[in-house]
């Protein structure tokens, strides 16, 4: 656990570099200022159960973990983040980013997952990486109009989430809207190539699944007794 005593933390000047594991488990931190420090090491903060405000507005890099299971974090406020690490932000109970900073080039496996973010507009990433905001009960719009690949579990248990915006996707992986009780497509993108196992939990009557789907998972489309009529296309619309 850290030694630092005070609740809040201004970083010096001279500070630009936060290292792996410098705060975690530090009980007593609520609020941190991190000037001209560009770059967060994984789990640097990772169990400041008590943390409440962050800002970072000249990080570009914040690494694996770092603010993993921050259960009070609830403000956070970026410049030009580029890269996000796994699990970043994952258990941030209390955290809704308002706006997904479009700076974003890389982020990993569950960096936002069990947050309250309630809109995820990330229409510029072509890849959704896995479980990236599993079971974020409050989400319920994301647009991820620019992806061609939806990463397993990515949206897993987000039960409120009713509009995703696609564009030209090819591959959605394995649970990557299992347990989403709100969202019932009533097309698929006709661009679509496979279907992982689980990857829904239920669609509307009469969805028509396109020609171009070369693979259809186990279970796709939820519980037997919830299966509505789906058709396949025999032409493309």
């Amino acid at each position: 656990m850290s030694s630092y005593k005070d609740e809040c933390y201004v970083a010096p000047d001279d500070v630009t570099v936060i290292a792996e594991g410098a705060f975690a488990k530090n009980r007593i931190l609520k609020h941190i200022d991190l000037r001209k420090v560009s770059r967060i090491g994984a789990f640097a903060f990772q169990e400041c159960t008590n943390l409440e405000t962050v800002i970072m507005s000249n990080v570009t890099v914040i690494e694996k973990g770092a603010f993993e299971f921050c259960r009070s974090l609830h403000s956070v406020t970026c410049g030009a983040v580029t890269d996000i690490g796994d699990s970043a932000f994952s258990f941030c109970a209390m955290l809704n980013i308002p706006e997904i900073p479009r700076s974003i080039i890389n982020i990993g496996a569950s960096a936002f997952s069990h947050t309250a973010i309630q809109r995820a507009d990330l229409h510029w990433l072509e890849e959704i990486p896995p479980h990236l905001l599993s079971y974020c009960t409050s989400l319920t719009y994301a647009d991820i109009s620019g992806a061609e690949s939806i990463g397993e579990g990515s949206f897993e248990g987000c039960r409120t989430l009713s509009y995703v915006k696609f564009g030209d996707v090819k591959k959605i992986e394995a649970k990557a809207f299992h347990k989403c009780d709100s969202l019932e497509l009533a097309c698929l993108p006709e661009t679509l190539e496979e279907i992982g196992n689980d990857a829904f939990t239920s669609m509307r009557p009469g969805t028509i699944i396109p020609k171009s789907v070369r693979r259809i998972g186990r279970n796709c489309f939820g519980p037997v007794d919830r299966r509505k009529s789906i058709k396949c296309s025999r032409k493309s619309h």
